[in-house]
C-alpha cells in the first residue's frame, strides 16, 4: 500500500497560501480604495469649507447687507433738459442719478434734508421741488448750488406730486387731486382720486397724468385738465421666454416717472423697468438689475478676488446669498463670469436636501457641506456654505463654494487605478517574500514574537495561530492561553482599583461638603429670628435659607438620600429663590405663587422673615406651631402667606421639618429665639435626625 504524497512547505504555499494572499491583497486594495475615496471626499469638503469660510470672513457684513437690500429709491422725477432721472434715496437722504438707457444708478453726493419724502421738477435744468409729506412744506432745490428756498405749504395729507411744464402746474394727490400754481402757490381742487395714489408723473407725448396705485400694481390714466379717470391699467411682468408656462411674479412698483427725452414711462422696484402704458406690461430686458450696483465700487471690490479664487482653486461657482424663509434664496456677490453668472438680487430655491443644513447654519452659525447632489440648472454639484456674521456674531448671509461632480469623479477614478495597480505590485512582491520567508521557517517565529510584543503593549486578546511545525504550534497555543489569563487578571485588577478609587473620592467629597457651612449659618445680631440645621453633620439636607434685601427666605426639607444630590439641590433652589426675592419681594402674592412653582413637592414649607413677622406657606400640617409662655404648643394649620405672624411677648413661632425633635421642645428653654434653637440643637445632637428649623421669639 503506497503512502499519499506529502506536500512540502513550499508546495503548500504555492497551492494554498499564494491564492489566499492574492485574495487578501484584493480585499486590502478594496479597503484602501474605500479609504482613498473617503479621503478625496473629505479633502474636497475641507477645501470647500476653507474657501467658503475664508470668503465669508473677508466680506464686510454691513456692506454685504446693503448690497442685498434693494436700493431704497422712494421717488423719481425727470430733468426737463437732460436725459437724466433724479431719484431720492431715503435711507441715506441723498440724490441719485439714474440713466434711462440702462437703469444704472449713480451717486451724486448731494445731501437732502431728512424730512424730505417726495421729488418733482421745478421747470429748470437741475432744479427740483422737494416735499415734506407730513407737513406739506414745499421747497425749491438747486442741484448745482445746493441752495434750498422755501416755496409754499399745501395742507396734508399728500401721497404723490407731479409737475406739468406746459401748464405751469404742480399736481398734488392726497384725499383728492389738487393743482398748485408754481408762480403764486395757489391751490385748486380739481377732482377726486380714483384710489390711493403712491406717485404721479406727466406724459407729454400722450398728454396724460399717470398715477401709480398705492399697491404699486396698477396705473391710472388721468386727464391733466380735469383730473378725471380715463382708464385703469393692470401691471404685469413680461413672460419669461425660457419658461413661458410659468406665471410671472406680481408687480409691486415703488415709484413712477415719464422721462421726457426718451419719451418712456418707467417704474422702479429693485431696478429701473420700462412700462408699456398701452398694455401695462413691465419689462426688465436691457436694464441693469439692482440699479447696476454690480458695476459699483463695493461689488467689484469683492467680485474680483472671488473670480481669482475660483480660477486658482478650480471651483465651479463662488458666490454669496441670503436665505429668506425656509428655502428661498437671494444671490448677492458672484465671482462667476459668463452666462452662468447669478445677477445681484436674483432668486432661486434651495434643494430640499440642503434646507435643514442651511437653516442650521443661519440659526447656529455652523458651516455646512452638502453631498453630491443635482442642482438644476447648475449641474451636479458638491457645495459648502459658511456664515457671514454681523458684529453681534449672528449669521446674516452666507458664502457658497461649489465644485462640479466631474472633478471629484476624475480624482476618484485616478485613485482606483493607483490603488489596484499598487495592489497588483503588492501581490507579486508579497508572493516572492512569502516563499523566501517560508524557506527559512521564520514565519511562525515572527508570529510568536509579534504576539509577545502585543501582549507587552497590553493587547492580551491577540490569537496566535500556527499550523506547522507542530512544536511551534503548541508553543503558540500555550502562549495564547497565558496571554488571555494575564489579560483577565489585569482587567480584574484595574476594575477593582477603579471601584475603590471612586468610593474613596466620593466619601472624601461627602465629608468635605458636610463640613461646609450652610447657606445662611446664623441670623444677624439682634434679630428676633433664628434659623439653622438640627442634628449631626453626617448628612446634607436640601433645606436652607438665603438672605437678600434685608430679609430671609427659609425652606425646610427632609433627609437627602444622596448627600451630593442634596447639596446640589439646595444650591440650585437658593440661587433661584434669591432672584425671585429680589424681583418680587414687594409683591408677596406674586412671590408666593412663584415660590410655589420653584419648590419641589418634597419641600413641605417655606417662610419669609420680614420686619413685620413671619410669612409662611405650608403644604403639610403639623409643621408650624406657636409656643406659649407656659410651654404649650398650638398648631397654626393654614397661614396666609401675605399675612405676617409676629410672636407675642414671651411666645415663640416655630417652623420645623417633620424630622425635628419635637419631643424635646417642651424641655428646651431660652430667653431668645437663638438660645431656644441652640438648646434644641443640643438636645437633638445625639439623635440621628436632620431638619431645618426657623424660630422667632417675641420680646418678653
Amino acid at each position: 500500500m503506497s503512502r499519499p504524497p506529502v506536500l512540502t512547505l513550499q508546495g503548500w504555499l504555492l497551492a494554498v497560501l499564494l491564492p489566499a494572499l492574492g485574495l487578501l491583497i484584493v480585499v486590502y486594495a478594496l479597503l484602501v480604495y474605500g479609504r482613498l475615496h473617503d479621503f478625496i471626499i473629505v479633502g474636497f469638503d475641507g477645501k470647500l469649507t476653507a474657501i467658503s469660510t475664508t470668503t465669508a470672513g473677508f466680506i464686510d457684513p454691513a456692506e454685504h447687507e446693503r448690497l442685498m437690500e434693494p436700493l431704497p429709491i422712494s421717488n423719481m422725477t425727470h430733468d426737463p433738459a437732460d436725459p437724466t432721472i433724479w431719484a431720492l434715496d431715503t435711507s441715506r437722504h441723498v440724490l441719485m442719478k439714474i440713466r434711462p438707457a440702462d437703469g444704472m444708478a449713480e451717486e451724486t453726493g448731494i445731501k437732502v434734508p431728512p424730512e424730505i419724502d417726495s421729488l418733482s421738477n421745478d421747470l429748470g435744468a437741475g432744479n427740483l421741488l422737494m416735499l415734506d409729506d407730513a407737513t406739506g412744506h414745499f421747497t425749491h432745490f438747486s442741484t448745482a448750488t445746493g441752495k434750498i428756498t422755501p416755496a409754499w405749504t399745501v395742507e396734508p395729507p399728500i401721497t404723490a406730486i407731479g409737475t406739468i411744464m406746459r401748464r405751469n402746474g404742480l399736481y398734488v394727490a392726497g384725499r383728492d387731486l389738487r393743482k398748485v400754481d408754481l408762480t403764486t402757490g395757489k391751490v385748486t381742487r380739481i377732482n377726486s382720486v380714483p384710489g390711493p395714489i403712491r406717485d404721479m408723473s406727466y406724459d407729454k407725448k400722450r398728454d396724460v397724468l399717470w398715477a401709480l396705485s398705492e399697491q404699486g400694481n396698477e396705473i391710472f390714466n388721468l386727464d391733466p385738465a380735469t383730473g378725471a379717470l380715463r382708464k385703469r391699467i393692470k401691471l404685469t411682468f413680461e413672460k419669461d421666454p425660457d419658461n413661458p408656462d410659468a406665471d410671472p411674479p406680481p408687480v409691486e412698483l415703488r415709484t413712477l416717472v415719464f422721462e421726457r427725452i426718451s419719451e418712456k414711462l418707467f417704474g422702479s422696484s429693485t431696478s429701473l423697468m420700462p412700462i408699456d402704458p398701452e398694455t401695462g406690461i413691465v419689462s426688465v430686458k436691457g436694464y441693469l438689475p439692482g440699479f447696476g450696483q454690480e458695476h459699483g465700487e463695493v461689488y467689484q471690490r469683492y467680485a474680483g478676488p472671488m473670480t481669482q479664487i475660483m480660477g486658482r482653486a478650480n471651483l465651479t461657482y463662488l458666490y454669496t446669498m441670503a436665505v429668506r424663509g425656509r428655502d428661498h434664496i437671494i444671490y448677492g456677490l458672484d465671482g462667476t463670469i459668463g452666462k452662468e453668472h447669478s445677477t445681484l438680487l436674483s432668486t432661486d430655491t434651495l434643494r430640499e436636501a440642503e434646507v435643514d443644513g442651511v437653516q442650521r447654519l443661519m440659526t447656529e452659525g455652523v458651516p455646512y457641506v452638502s453631498g453630491i447632489q443635482p442642482w438644476p440648472p447648475w449641474g451636479v454639484l458638491k457645495s459648502s456654505f459658511a456664515p457671514i456674521l454681523n458684529e453681534q456674531g449672528r449669521p446674516v448671509s452666507m458664502a457658497g463654494a461649489d465644485v462640479d461632480a466631474g472633478t471629484i469623479q476624475f480624482q476618484i477614478r485616478r485613485a482606483l487605478v493607483i490603488t489596484f495597480g499598487f495592489g497588483a505590485a503588492m501581490l507579486l512582491v508579497g508572493g516572492l517574500l512569502t516563499l523566501a520567508i517560508a524557506r527559512r521557517l521564520t514565519g511562525p517565529l515572527h508570529a510568536i514574537r509579534t504576539a509577545a510584543l502585543r501582549a507587552a503593549a497590553g493587547d492580551y486578546g491577540h490569537q496566535t495561530e500556527i499550523d506547522r511545525p507542530r512544536e511551534l504550534r503548541r508553543l503558540a497555543q500555550r502562549f495564547t492561553a497565558v496571554s488571555a489569563t494575564l489579560g483577565r487578571e489585569v482587567k480584574a485588577l484595574r476594575e477593582n482599583l477603579s471601584v475603590r478609587q471612586t468610593a474613596r473620592d466620593r466619601a472624601g467629597l461627602v465629608e468635605r461638603l458636610a463640613l461646609m457651612a450652610p447657606l445662611v449659618a446664623e441670623a444677624p445680631a439682634g434679630s428676633p429670628w433664628a434659623w439653622g440645621e438640627l442634628g449631626p453633620r453626617s448628612a446634607i439636607p436640601a433645606g436652607g435659607a438665603i438672605r437678600a434685601a434685608g430679609r430671609t427666605l427659609a425652606w425646610i426639607a427632609g433627609h437627602a438620600e444622596d448627600p451630593l444630590a442634596g447639596q446640589a439641590r439646595r444650591a440650585e433652589i437658593a440661587a433661584t429663590a434669591e432672584a425671585l426675592l429680589l424681583r418680587h419681594g414687594s409683591d408677596l402674592g406674586t412671590l408666593g405663587a412663584r415660590l410655589g412653582v420653584l419648590f419641589p413637592e418634597e419641600i413641605p414649607a417655606w417662610a419669609l422673615v420680614a420686619d413685620d413677622g413671619l410669612h409662611v406657606c405650608l403644604r403639610r400640617p403639623r409643621l408650624l406651631w406657636r409656643r406659649g409662655r407656659d410651654g404649650t404648643l398650638v398648631e397654626i394649620p393654614a397661614p396666609d402667606f401675605a399675612a405676617a405672624l409676629p410672636p407675642a411677648p414671651g411666645e415663640f413661632v416655630i417652623l420645623a421639618g417633620p424630622e425635628a425633635p419635637w419631643a424635646d421642645l417642651a424641655h428646651a428653654d431660652g430667653a431668645t429665639a437663638a438660645s431656644l434653637l441652640a438648646s434644641w440643637r443640643s438636645a437633638a445632637a445625639a439623635a440621628d435626625t436632620r431638619a431645618f428649623a426657623l424660630v422667632g421669639g417675641g420680646a418678653p
